[in-house]
């Protein structure tokens, strides 16, 4: 009978210091993750100095918790374009203008590390449609998500600037990065009250207007430039304003024009 009652008392001991030491990870956790309710007060009073207004609740309290992925493009689409067509024995025909895939259900134009263009015998009516082709030719569902009328491409569930696909009189156009093999690492990044610090930096010249950010939303930027083949994928911020929209590279700090 004793021991009976001290094993209950013992089992309700380990279950209580489990809960507590749960908890305690995830505040641990969470304060790992998000900024601190001071620190964000300290940045929007810093910043509207600067001619830089952002209201507390606009201002997104987690930290970007993202890896810079890198991601071989030689030869990158050619899988693809044979998909589409749905001819794995296509050849590619160096031109002019890119590299060319050409068969029975129409032509494939692949430029620059990861640029296409498809004209379809039978073309697709509208975006589901140009989403079962991607999904046919190995893209998942999840792996888009539809914006002003185009399916933009995500990394880790955010979107990656410029990747995205479009359907303008019945061409299939777009750019495109085949994520499944990127290769991760982990950069130490700027969080967003330094972010819009960068901001408002790149924005002064002695006469500051102000400037009312709207949102700051995570970003993939996409650099396929080089002579490595290799595709750069680097966490940043796009910060919209009323007056437009820039973006901001995450582990540099380097702002531009969204329009550039």
């Amino acid at each position: 009978m004793q021991w009976g009652k001290a094993k209950t008392v013992l089992i309700a001991v380990l279950l209580a210091v489990n809960i507590f030491l749960f908890l305690v990870t995830q505040q641990s956790v969470r304060s790992r993750s998000r900024l601190d309710e001071e620190y964000i007060d300290n940045a929007i009073s810093l910043l509207s100095t600067r001619g830089v207004f952002i209201r507390e609740e606009d201002f997104s309290s987690s930290k970007l918790l993202l890896s810079t992925a890198t991601i071989s493009t030689k030869e990158m689409l050619y899988p693809f374009a044979r998909a589409l067509l749905e001819d794995q024995t296509l050849e590619p025909s160096v031109e002019g203008d890119g590299v060319w895939f050409r068969g029975e259900k129409g032509s494939v134009l692949l430029s620059g590390a990861a640029d296409f263009s498809f004209e379809a015998e039978q073309p697709p009516k509208d975006l589901g449609e140009v989403g079962e082709l991607l999904q046919m030719a190995g893209f998942s569902q999840e792996e888009f998500v539809e914006q002003d009328g185009r399916l933009v491409q995500t990394l880790f569930d955010v979107p990656m600037y410029g990747c995205e696909v479009s359907l303008k009189n019945g061409v299939v156009t777009g750019r495109l990065l085949v994520t499944a093999k990127a290769v991760q690492k982990n950069d130490e990044l700027i969080d967003a009250a330094n972010a819009l610090l960068a901001f408002s930096a790149w924005l002064e010249e002695p006469s500051l207007a102000a400037h009312t950010v709207e949102q700051v939303t995570p970003i993939y930027l996409v650099e396929t430039a080089g002579l490595f083949n290799t595709a750069t994928c680097t966490p940043g911020y796009r910060v919209q304003t009323g007056e437009g929209a820039c973006l901001i590279n995450a582990v540099t700090g380097e702002v531009q024009s969204e329009e550039s």
